[in-house]
């Protein structure tokens, strides 16, 4: 099993909705209002243009992203620092049964 960390790319933008819909399904549910919970795909699209958005694969495929808003980037964030904005995990690692390396 081979896992990485990058920098997403716009190519990303369709596997990115598709995890960001399943890790949000719950929000959707509540009707709690959150932007990745209901990202169109040019939404996500501009979230990797103005953000630090990284990815983690596992054999390729996309498992977890996260978006990191900075100060100076084209969305500030409120405070003046950079700060987390999207995070998404894959449901399915939830459901996996971890086995410690020892």
């Amino acid at each position: 099993m081979t896992t990485s960390f990058r920098l997403a790319t716009e190519q990303d933008a369709p596997e990115l909705q598709i995890l960001s819909h399943a890790a949000y399904e719950p929000i959707r549910q509540l009707g709690i209002h959150f932007t990745a919970a209901t990202a169109d795909l040019e939404t996500v699209k501009t979230n990797i243009r103005n953000n630090a958005c990284y990815v983690m694969e596992e054999d390729g495929k996309i498992i977890a992203t996260v978006s990191v808003r900075m100060p100076w980037g084209l969305q500030p964030g409120p405070a003046g620092v950079p700060h987390i904005w999207w995070f998404a995990v894959d449901p399915i690692l939830g459901k996996k049964e971890w086995v410690q390396p020892y």
